[in-house]
């Protein structure tokens, strides 16, 4: 049996299901393209009550990101009023910069250890909050990662295995972290960065609005592999890329 239905087979054992889709999530956004499309199509098909966190997490590109996040934010706001929250964010440096220097070389092979892990941690205990405070159950953390996406913790099998720690950690069985994009149990076609294009072309969403690029530059800098796949998901899609790049 492989790793991840050993992982599968626990889950079912203990409450009788992998994964489902909820009537509401926390929703890991950093203003990204995938975050936005996925947030955006959630929002619009499932009508699923979301509570979107933002993470300034360090990163060098904050100042855009959050530029974006929140322009999407006032439009989701009003066209999904009563669904779609107030945006928070939180600010939690990942890694640490007294290491992150010595990650560099690391990073470049594998992507910062952990990061999305520790995103969907923070995401976790924003579930909770928001349960207490608004007396109501949040018990799952949605993300936008891809099936080409190339580091390991971005990998449905990483999902799952987050999800089994989370419901060992805190004793409740009814948590899940998941990407729809990915978990088959989920969504049964195929939804990657082409297919998001498509999407949001169709639903009329100003992707050129999201951010991709890590550059600190106003522009995308159309050279780093953000942008390279940002820019291969447009054409593929036979759609304009309407995004500002630097060359």
């Amino acid at each position: 049996m492989t790793k991840i239905k050993t992982y599968e087979m626990i889950l079912s054992k203990e409450r009788g299901w992998i994964s489902k889709w909820p009537k509401r999530a926390v929703f890991i956004y950093s203003g990204g393209m995938d975050s936005t499309i996925v947030m955006a199509k959630l929002l619009a098909e499932k009508k699923m009550e979301l509570f979107p966190l933002f993470i300034n997490r360090g990163q060098t590109n904050i100042e855009y990101e959050r530029q974006s996040a929140r322009f999407f934010e006032k439009c989701f706001s009003k066209k999904y009023k009563g669904l779609f929250h107030a945006l928070s964010e939180i600010t939690i440096t990942i890694p640490p910069k007294e290491i992150k220097h010595n990650l560099k070389s690391y990073s470049k092979k594998f992507g910062y250890p952990l990061r999305n892990t520790v995103l969907q941690m923070v995401g976790v205990q924003y579930a909770i909050s928001v349960s207490e405070k608004l007396k109501k159950r949040v018990s799952s953390v949605l993300c936008a990662q891809v099936d080409d996406d190339p580091f390991p913790h971005s990998k449905l099998i990483a999902l799952r295995a987050t999800t089994l720690d989370v419901c060992q950690g805190l004793g409740e069985w009814d948590w899940q972290i998941t990407s729809p994009t990915i978990d088959p149990l989920l969504s049964k076609t195929k939804f990657g960065k082409t297919e998001m294009v498509q999407w949001a072309n169709e639903h009329g969403l100003l992707v050129e609005k999201t951010r991709s690029c890590y550059s600190p530059d106003k522009d995308h800098c159309g050279k780093c592999l953000t942008c390279k796949r940002r820019q291969k998901a447009f054409f593929e899609a036979g759609i304009t890329d309407k995004t500002k790049y630097s060359r």
